[in-house]
């Protein structure tokens, strides 16, 4: 699953063979709950409960019946057993719909931002009340809590990266670092900024390991407690953050050390690929709320297959300065080509289904988006 994103009608999905998070927690006798959803894509998305579509709540922002689902699902759990709660906010995702309340949450010139901020008010406000409920179930001191985001933000729908490159989808720093914590008493190096090299499967490795269960050899994950807990080093080295072999969106983002190496379309996005020279989504965007913001002058790119970058991120973290065709830079360069063959020589051929399935209509199923093939 290594191109775009799953959309409505589309038979594209995790194959069975693979275990999720749930899964492996289950097998160590852990109570497993999922609340929130997928944001809508072009078409919207229909809310569930475990017995069907949800109809009753029209009119309530879904920032609200995630966070009171999630509370009431801590209050009513039964300590003697562990517990994983998985909380999927959609906000700050688009629409920009501020919840209800929070509309002065803050003070910002841009409506669109504004609002945004309003969005992500509501959303703390949530986590607060889940928070507050494991502590008064006094299951707080033996939680792990993990705060963290899938992508940067989208300059488009009043999101900001900033002072990085690139926005949400792209293979540069604003669309891959995310925000992202641990809190827990179990963490012996608390309160601490850990600049270590992860990658978003390490959360599952690590996960599991944390809870006793056991891990399939061939994962991508690595278990990083040893360094988020006591502050070791990184078992990484190296990371491969994207390859895509789609002809829409041909290119791949690799990380070595302080290195990082982009090559082809640094869009993950086929859409804004071709949107690109009137967007500039490969660019820096400064925040509505700072319009003079800085913001480095460099040209701009043209999305193509040939397109090389190399950049130190320990020196150029806002990736200004491309040292690929550096004559001081060629071992790096060459280092990092040889790797990326051996991971070329492992990668399965791209499965991606680019025609969206009839059956399921939702004309088929009373008006509501259902998966007709399963």
């Amino acid at each position: 699953m290594q191109h775009f994103v799953v959309l409505p009608s589309q038979p594209y999905y995790l194959p069975s063979e693979y275990s999720t998070l749930g899964d492996k927690l289950k097998e160590v006798g852990y109570m497993n709950h999922v609340v929130g959803n997928q944001p809508p894509i072009f078409t919207g998305i229909d809310f569930r409960d475990n017995t069907g579509v949800v109809t009753h709540q029209n009119g309530t922002h879904n920032t609200f019946l995630f966070s009171e689902r999630a509370e009431k699902i801590v209050r009513n759990h039964n300590p003697a057993s562990p517990l994983f709660l998985y909380v999927a906010y959609m906000v700050p995702h688009f629409p920009i719909q501020v919840p209800a309340g929070f509309e002065e949450s803050v003070q910002v010139d841009d409506a669109n931002r504004k609002a945004y901020a309003g969005m992500m008010a509501a959303m703390d406000q949530g986590v607060g009340n889940i928070t507050q409920a494991l502590k008064d179930t006094g299951m707080w001191d033996d939680t792990l809590f993990v705060f963290l985001s899938d992508n940067g933000g989208d300059d488009v729908f009043a999101g900001s990266n900033y002072p990085y490159r690139g926005n949400k989808g792209s293979t540069f720093e604003g669309g891959m670092k995310v925000p992202a914590f641990f809190h827990g008493s179990m963490l012996q190096d608390p309160s601490t900024v850990n600049n270590e090299l992860y990658h978003f499967t390490d959360v599952f490795a690590t996960l599991v390991s944390v809870a006793g269960g056991e891990l399939e050899t061939d994962i991508d994950g690595v278990n990083q407690w040893d360094s988020i807990c006591r502050g070791e080093p990184s078992k990484r080295s190296d990371i491969l953050l994207h390859y895509d072999t789609h002809p829409d969106t041909t290119g791949l983002a690799y990380r070595m050390g302080d290195y990082k190496y982009i090559e082809g379309i640094t869009t993950t996005w086929p859409f804004r690929r071709f949107s690109n020279d009137l967007f500039h989504f490969d660019q820096w965007f400064r925040p509505a709320e700072n319009p003079s913001a800085p913001i480095p002058d460099a040209p701009f790119i043209t999305e193509d297959e040939n397109n090389r970058f190399l950049f130190n991120l320990k020196d150029d973290p806002l990736e200004t300065n491309n040292l690929y065709y550096d004559p001081d830079e060629q071992n790096v360069v060459i280092e990092i080509e040889q790797r990326l063959e051996e991971y070329r020589a492992s990668i399965s051929p791209i499965w991606y289904p680019g025609a969206l399935d009839p059956r399921s209509d939702p004309a088929k199923f009373g008006g509501f988006w259902t998966p007709g093939w399963c």
